[in-house]
């Protein structure tokens, strides 16, 4: 985790935020600290992975949108709580240095970094999610290979929609499954070997040793998706405004989408974070994307951390953290019972029914049911943990 100082940012953007929501904020803690501090989850998430590595994280959303995007991208399967990612991506790392890969995505399916993997949970509404990227993208191939056991899956792998071989779909271009193991990787033969497997991935698309792949930037997904959105919304939008974001706004954009477990580490760590909750798909959200955005810039903000409570980014049910009726409630109430103990929301719990969240700490049914208190996206805040007892500032 590197820190860099920063001035105090939070009611300038709040006052930004504020003017187009109509909502109410916590008045700043003009004792804090100004501090700031940038997200390195892999060298965090990893022991032992350098800072800067060549991946970058993808939530479901993100995911989705850039395999049905042009371009050839590498992928990485695999979250920390997997032991052969864990005991391979330094190598992946190294290699893909070697070749000059500017950044290899990584999809953790496991979307809490622990235990809740998509590709083989019982909730079906995550789970036909998963099937559906695979069906719709992934084994668009000519020799498909998702499915079955998630550990035979190709975790590494170089990605083209419009890659064909002769006239058939063959998106996947390369690809390399998981079936070494952390023992065999520990030993320098093994990893050398492991090294060699990986090389040939590159290879595929490598010229002059050198594996051309793409890249794209936090700001083309949320111009793309979010004037997607709000065209799909409205019958005429331009008679809400046309088009949210433009070209101009991605010269010094700062929002970055982040996955769940990022955001555990998120408030986890030291120094000021600013976080805005809220999605493309909530019309209220698109609205403020460009004031928030420039508001930081023009405070010094270094990254405001966008997250997602419905998280894979459109659903209304399974997926919805914020939602009573979510089998996922607990993700949400844990992280407002541990990190927010100074949450303001427009609700109270007091209110009942659809006004608060109701979940089993942990997730753990056998337990008393407990409440949330229900923010309203979107929602901004300057969060420092350091801040006790109120580390929303």
């Amino acid at each position: 985790m590197t820190t860099r100082p920063r001035r105090r940012i939070a009611a300038t953007i709040a006052a930004a935020a504020l003017a187009l929501t109509g909502g109410t904020a916590a008045a700043p803690a003009a004792a804090a600290a100004p501090t700031g501090s940038d997200l390195d989850y892999f060298s965090y998430a990893y022991p032992g992975l350098r800072d800067g590595s060549v991946f970058e994280t993808v939530t479901f959303e993100r995911f989705e949108y850039l395999l049905g995007t042009e371009g050839t991208y590498a992928f990485l399967i695999g979250g920390p709580a997997d032991t052969t990612t864990s005991a391979a991506i330094t190598h992946i790392d190294a290699v893909a240095q070697q070749y000059g890969v500017e950044k290899v995505y990584v999809f953790d399916p496991r979307i809490d970094g622990d235990k809740l993997d998509i590709r083989t949970s019982s909730i079906a509404t995550l789970k036909n999610q998963w099937d559906g990227a695979v069906s719709g993208f992934l084994n668009k191939d000519t020799t498909p290979e998702f499915g079955g056991e998630p550990a035979d899956d190709p975790y590494l792998f170089i990605y083209d929609k419009s890659h064909t071989a002769g006239d058939a779909e063959d998106r996947i271009v390369a690809s390399l499954g998981g079936t070494v193991d952390a023992a065999t990787l520990a030993t320098p033969d093994g990893a050398g070997a492991y090294k060699a497997e990986v090389a040939g991935v590159f290879d595929a698309i490598a010229e002059g040793g050198k594996a051309d792949v793409d890249t794209q930037s936090h700001f083309t997904f949320y111009e793309d998706e979010v004037n997607r959105k709000h065209q799909a919304t409205y019958k005429n939008p331009a008679a809400y405004g046309g088009d949210i974001l433009t070209a101009g706004d991605g010269a010094n954009w700062k929002i970055q989408q982040i996955t769940y477990p990022e955001l555990v580490q998120l408030l986890e760590s030291d120094g000021d974070h600013v976080i805005l909750f809220g999605g493309t798909w909530c019309h209220n959200t698109r609205a403020v994307f460009k004031d928030v955005n420039r508001a930081a810039a023009a405070s010094g903000v270094t990254t405001v951390y966008q997250f997602d409570l419905r998280l894979d980014g459109s659903s209304a049910d399974g997926w919805h953290i914020r939602d009573t009726g979510s089998p996922l409630a607990y993700l949400y109430g844990d992280v407002v019972a541990k990190f927010f103990p100074n949450l303001r929301t427009q609700y109270s719990i007091a209110a009942g029914g659809g006004q608060k969240v109701d979940y089993y700490p942990g997730g753990d049914t056998t337990i008393a049911v407990a409440s949330a208190k229900k923010l309203e996206v979107p929602y901004l805040v300057e969060d420092n943990k350091d801040n006790a007892p109120a580390p929303i500032v």
